[in-house]
């Protein structure tokens, strides 16, 4: 149990560290992203929003499993969207 709490944690800090990135990104203070300032913008609240709704499961509900569920939810409808991105695209 400790391992899964610990494991949350560690995917919400990183969830709420890139999510601050893609937000800084958005209002100009930093100039690092290479997508453009719709899809910034929407990683920026997946991210941010998951990251906080997993440490709050965490923290103040005590559900390590919700907690679990959304600190890796930004990154499985990251892969998602990848594989639709992939499977629809033209490369020609």
């Amino acid at each position: 149990m400790k391992f899964f709490l610990l494991l949350s944690g560690l995917a919400s800090a990183g969830n709420l560290y890139l999510g601050a990135r893609f937000f800084l990104n958005v209002v100009g203070l930093l100039q690092t992203t290479k997508y453009g300032p719709v899809a910034t913008a929407v990683l920026a609240v997946l991210f941010l929003a998951l990251g906080l709704g997993g440490l709050y499961a965490a923290v103040w509900m005590g559900d390590v499993r919700l907690a679990l569920l959304l600190s890796i939810g930004p990154w499985v409808l990251a892969v998602v969207g990848m594989i639709i991105s992939a499977l629809i695209g033209y490369y020609g």
